[in-house]
């Protein structure tokens, strides 16, 4: 691909610095050498399962990081019946984009942590037919369920945020309005700019193997935002300033709680925006009682910060 990318660029420098592969003819037979290039692609992924490779599993099927992944309600099928059908965005990304046969293996979340190893039974007008071969309970999702309350940065942030978070194990996503954000978003787009978070959350929990779709709200005042902490078990405020604790004070009540037998408690933490908290809301928290960490002695972007809180709770509950 590199070196026939390259011969088109050169050829575009001798055609007046026009892409070449811009221009007919030259552009459907770029269009078909990409097709071809997939194909050859897919078909070496064959013959390597068919010379010994160790990526099947599920009675044959092939491993579940190699299977396209789908989201779909409980509600909208029966696993009894040992069928599911896929409608609309699904079917049409599955057969148009991923252009996938009969025969081929996906894999379906219930969204309740439940994972389907399926098999494409039927491709019909009204939606794609999978037949269920074998179920098992989801294995990503972290012994916790963790909120983030996240104050509002600038430009495009918030979409990148929600996309990590996600892959970091997040559930739920609470963006705040702080005295410090630049960001105020129009009221008339509040539910567009929702919905699209909540769809590159959903996109990303395909991506990274996740058993739910984790929620994204719509934003709040940072006065709502404590409330909302303040129901969870382990409410946290990170902060810059004076007067906070070790993050690891607070992750090992966590990592006790859960030796104990505990299923998923519930944890919920606070990002400030580019310029930070102010004193008054720093007071805020630390009078509703909420603990005041540190993340380190360096100061993260708005970010940053998130995943790092994320990252240090995935080690310090599943990897150590």
């Amino acid at each position: 691909c590199t070196v026939l990318f390259g011969f088109f660029v050169n050829v575009s420098e001798t055609n007046g610095g026009n892409p070449v592969f811009s221009q007919e003819p030259h552009k459907k037979f770029f269009d078909k050498l990409v097709i071809l290039l997939y194909n050859v692609q897919k078909l070496s992924g064959h013959y390597r399962k068919s010379v010994g490779s160790d990526a099947e599993s599920h009675d044959g099927m092939e491993s579940e990081s190699t299977m396209p992944r789908f989201f779909l309600s409980r509600t909208e099928f029966d696993p009894e019946s040992g069928f599911l059908t896929l409608r609309g965005s699904d079917a049409h990304h599955l057969t148009d984009v991923l252009r996938m046969k009969t025969g081929d293996p996906v894999t379906v979340s219930d969204m309740q942590r439940t994972d389907y190893f399926c098999r494409i039974a039927e491709i019909g007008g009204d939606g794609v037919l999978l037949s269920i071969e074998s179920v098992q309970a989801n294995v990503t999702e972290p012994p916790v369920s963790v909120s983030l309350f996240q104050s509002l940065p600038k430009g495009d942030k918030m979409d990148w945020i929600v996309q990590k978070s996600v892959e970091l194990g997040v559930s739920e996503i609470v963006p705040v309005v702080s005295s410090r954000c630049v960001t105020r978003i129009p009221r008339e787009k509040i539910s567009s700019r929702t919905e699209r978070w909540q769809r590159i959350a959903e996109e990303s929990g395909k991506q990274c193997g996740r058993g739910i779709v984790p929620t994204v709200r719509q934003p709040v005042s940072f006065s709502s935002a404590l409330t909302l902490c303040g129901t969870l078990d382990y409410p946290v405020f990170c902060y810059e300033g004076e007067g906070t604790e070790p993050i690891s004070r607070v992750f090992d009540p966590i990592r006790d709680r859960l030796s104990g037998g505990t299923l998923r408690p519930t944890v919920g933490f606070f990002i400030g925006p580019e310029g930070g908290y102010d004193l008054e809301e720093a007071e805020s928290a630390r009078s509703a009682g909420i603990p005041m960490v540190s993340l380190g002695r360096r100061i993260l972007r708005c970010e940053t910060a998130p995943l790092f809180f994320l990252s240090a709770l995935q080690y310090a509950l599943e990897l150590s």
